[in-house]
């Protein structure tokens, strides 16, 4: 039996992300309750990153002068 180490929010600080914020399940069934309405009838062939911009690397921090 594996060992519970914790959670996410225990390793990872989304801090510096674009969206500093962990997401919810409410933001992945969001998406997928949108692509089984009609409202996406004519969508085809697309990916969908939900991870808040993690891929994009962290976000830029404005300058203060």
């Amino acid at each position: 039996m594996a060992e519970q180490v914790g959670s996410v929010a225990d390793f990872y600080s989304p801090e510096p992300i674009a969206v500093p914020r962990l997401g919810e399940p409410a933001d992945v069934s969001r998406l997928l309750l949108f692509l089984a309405s009609s409202d996406a009838s004519f969508i085809t062939g697309s990916e969908y990153v939900i991870d808040g911009g993690l891929v994009l690397g962290p976000a830029l921090q404005a300058e203060t002068a």
